[in-house]
Formats: C-alpha cells, sequence, structure tokens
C-alpha cells in the first residue's frame, strides 16, 4: 500500500507526525503515545511554551476533543471561567452566559506595574515570554467592572493592526480606565 507515493510505513510515520502522534517502536505502526496538548498548541500558535503555561493553562477534553484550557479571570481577579484551544482552532470560552473575562499570567497587576492589554493569548503569551506584563482581553474592547483590577497600574492597550473592530475599541478602554483614575498611554 501506498500514500503520496511512500511506502506505509513511512506513510503511517507522516500522518503520525502531522497529528502529534509518535510510534511506540521502531517506527511500526503500533500502539501510539498519546498528544501535549498543550506543547502541540503552543507550538501551532507559535507562543513560547513556558509563557503559554503561565497562564494556567491545563488539559482536559471538550466532549471528544482534546484541548488547552485556560484559566479565565472575573472582574474581582479570581478564576471563574476557562477558554479551550486547539492546535488549529479559534478557542471557545466556557458555554454558558458569564463565562468571559480576562486571562493574567497566574498573578494580577500590582500598583506601579506597566501592563499591556492584548486581544489574543498569543499576543499575551509572546509578550510574557520577553518579559513583560500582559493581559490577554476577551474581545477588543473590556467591560469597565475589570479596569478596577489595574489600579494605579500604567496600561498600554496593544491593537491587532490588521483588526479593525481591535482600534474601533480603543476609545472605550480609555473611557473605562480614565473613569477610574487609570494612568494611561
Amino acid at each position: 500500500m501506498h500514500f503520496g507515493k511512500k511506502d506505509f510505513p513511512t506513510a503511517v510515520n507522516g500522518i503520525g507526525d502531522h497529528l502529534g502522534m509518535t510510534p511506540s517502536r521502531n517506527g511500526a505502526p503500533t500502539k501510539t503515545t498519546p498528544v501535549d496538548i498543550i506543547g502541540a498548541t503552543a507550538k501551532a500558535k507559535r507562543m513560547p511554551l513556558e509563557a503559554f503555561r503561565k497562564f494556567g493553562v491545563n488539559p482536559a477534553k471538550r466532549g471528544k476533543l482534546s484541548v488547552a484550557r485556560v484559566d479565565v479571570y472575573n472582574a474581582w481577579g479570581k478564576v471563574h471561567s476557562h477558554f479551550d484551544l486547539t492546535p488549529d482552532g479559534k478557542g471557545w470560552f466556557k458555554t454558558g452566559k458569564g463565562s468571559a473575562g480576562l486571562f493574567f499570567p497566574g498573578r494580577l497587576p500590582q500598583p506601579g506595574e506597566t501592563w499591556l492589554l492584548v486581544e489574543g493569548v498569543k499576543d499575551a503569551a509572546a509578550l510574557i515570554g520577553i518579559e513583560y506584563n500582559a493581559c490577554r482581553l476577551n474581545k477588543s474592547d473590556m467591560a469597565a467592572k475589570y479596569a478596577t483590577l489595574f489600579r494605579d497600574c500604567h496600561v498600554i492597550v496593544v491593537h491587532d493592526v490588521e483588526d479593525g473592530p481591535s482600534i474601533a475599541g480603543i476609545p472605550n478602554l480609555v473611557t473605562h480606565f480614565t473613569r477610574r483614575g487609570q494612568n494611561r498611554n
């Protein structure tokens, strides 16, 4: 049997590599080792693995689908929900109303710190990887109730250049912080 002009064992290895599974013995198509969903997601999304792990990511199941589950914080700074990512998908919040929130790298902002607000967990992980404080918004805007988490912090909004809605949400963010006496850049 041939697959793409390759012999069967080579095709099996190629398919296994593509799916993130590796044969367990000398390239023979036997039992495979499970996929490291966190590592596979970080690699596919081009995120530094250790920075991604700081966001409280754990392996989980969403139905039958293996996902990298990221902690989501509410306006009181408590983990209250989750966001599921796969190597080849956009991601989903926990089902149900009130599941959205912010993504922090395992800790909350402290007075005097500078924090960068970005739209994607990929962007936040990349910034954490180069030692910035970064928080992922759940969309291009942020509810006013979250501004208190950044009390006495310097906040910089980093929008997606190619994303018009991201830029459109900036005036609302500025309003939320100025109403609460936050520093803004």
